[in-house]
């Protein structure tokens, strides 16, 4: 199975469930993933390869949910987005002004800072002041293709721990969501 297909699965069926259901969603979906693989003779993620996309996809999931209980607009991506790094569209209804977001784990954005700076698609000061506040916005596509799209890192240490898909609290959250529809919204 494709890495998006399974993601797109993944992202779906945790937005369908219950929240009273998401508690032991992970373990329960490795196990049957590992069931069938075992099954029909198929590769399976490791113990490893799937903490890391649960991960990642937790950050996602929660950010959608605190957005849209926050009152904002937000829409999970389309493939097609998924390949401008866009995870998710968020619309601030008041004023109409919308973002496209990557969300980024705390080295996740890191990496990804030291990547675009290395391709010149940013400049040192550029990094730094991203470093600081948590963001910056770039361009990704060709030609007449690009999107801007904001990397926005979402890190435990100044936004709280994700439990069950889930922020405790989401006041910093959604300061830094409005920081960024000042800087970047369109």
């Amino acid at each position: 199975m494709e890495l998006i297909d399974f993601n797109d699965a993944y992202v779906s069926t945790v937005l369908a469930m219950p929240p009273d259901h998401l508690h032991d969603f992970n373990d329960e979906t490795k196990q049957l993933i590992d069931w069938f693989c075992k099954r029909v003779g198929a590769w399976t993620f490791t113990d490893e390869q799937f903490e890391a996309i649960a991960h990642g996809l937790s950050r996602e999931i929660a950010v959608y949910n605190a957005v849209q209980a926050a009152g904002f607009g937000a829409q999970m991506t389309t493939r097609s987005e998924d390949a401008f790094g866009i995870d998710i569209h968020i619309t601030d209804r008041t004023t109409g002004r919308r973002i496209n977001v990557d969300i980024k784990t705390t080295s996740a954005f890191h990496y990804r800072l030291i990547e675009l700076l290395s391709e010149g698609r940013i400049e040192d000061a550029d990094m730094d002041l991203a470093e600081t506040r948590g963001y910056a916005a770039v361009y990704n596509g060709h030609g007449d293709e690009k999107i801007r799209v904001v990397l926005w890192r979402i890190d435990h240490d100044t936004l709280g721990d994700i439990q069950d898909f889930a922020f405790a609290t989401t006041e910093q959250l959604i300061r830094e969501l409005s920081e960024i529809f000042t800087a970047y919204g369109e």
